[in-house]
């Protein structure tokens, strides 16, 4: 039995998430499966969105937990402030400082040349499908359409304590102060409630090891690397 590897199936996650090209490209490119968090911001890049809190949260739950926790914000620049496009070099600068540039993502800046990414519905759909929370820290909203899409594929929310997010989410999310509370204790907020979630757990465990990706990766490829070695 000690010489039997046991090679387990597998999920193809293309195939049952029904990832658009768009999506197999951002999976691929930034490593998504193999996160052990990710928090989808769905949002324009608008200083009322409050992105700059996002990072910060980010930078204090990467240190907090020690895993693999990625962000990505998926949005262009609000189309109605001049400001708005100057804004995006500001996060830029500030995620460089918090040393997140592999961890925070901001799908507008990962075009090609000149034309910027901007997901259409279906991958931003994929997105959801993917993603563990959602975080929503806005200081303003008149709504909360991405509460409700959070709802529909069952992704816990963390977001601001505001009253239309209240109205939409009622007593399903989490809520925080987006002005006064502190990164760090978001951050463990988030955390607490994630590593402790038997839910999350599965979902992390599936993308990471049971995917066909991650079973090439870490049963067939050294089976194949010993046999050869065998044969040297």
């Amino acid at each position: 039995p000690p010489s039997v590897m046991v090679i387990p199936p597998g999920v193809d996650l293309v195939a049952f998430l029904h990832w658009t090209p768009a999506m197999q490209h951002l999976a691929e490119m930034l490593n998504l499966p193999a996160a052990d968090v990710i928090l989808l911001l769905p949002a324009r890049l608008t200083r009322r969105k409050n992105i700059a809190l996002a990072l910060s949260v980010l930078a204090h739950l990467r240190r907090l937990s020690g895993a693999d926790v990625r962000l990505v914000v998926t949005g262009p620049p609000g189309a109605h402030n001049p400001a708005n496009p100057g804004y995006l070099g500001e996060l830029l600068n500030q995620r460089a400082a918090l040393g997140l540039e592999d961890s925070a993502h901001f799908l507008y800046a990962l075009g090609e040349g000149d034309t910027p990414f901007i997901p259409d519905d279906a991958t931003l759909a994929n997105l959801y499908g993917l993603a563990d929370a959602l975080f929503f820290p806005s200081t303003q909203e008149g709504f909360g359409i991405p509460m409700l899409e959070a709802g529909l594929v069952g992704l816990p929310i963390f977001c601001a304590d505001l009253p239309p997010l209240r109205e939409t989410g009622g007593e399903t999310a989490t809520y925080f102060d987006p002005v006064n509370a502190a990164p760090q204790d978001l951050a463990a907020a988030i955390w607490n409630a994630l590593r402790t979630n038997p839910l999350h757990t599965m979902r992390v465990r599936v993308r990471q090891h049971y995917c066909w990706e991650a079973i090439l990766r870490n049963h067939l490829h050294p089976l194949i690397q010993s046999l050869l070695e065998d044969t040297d």
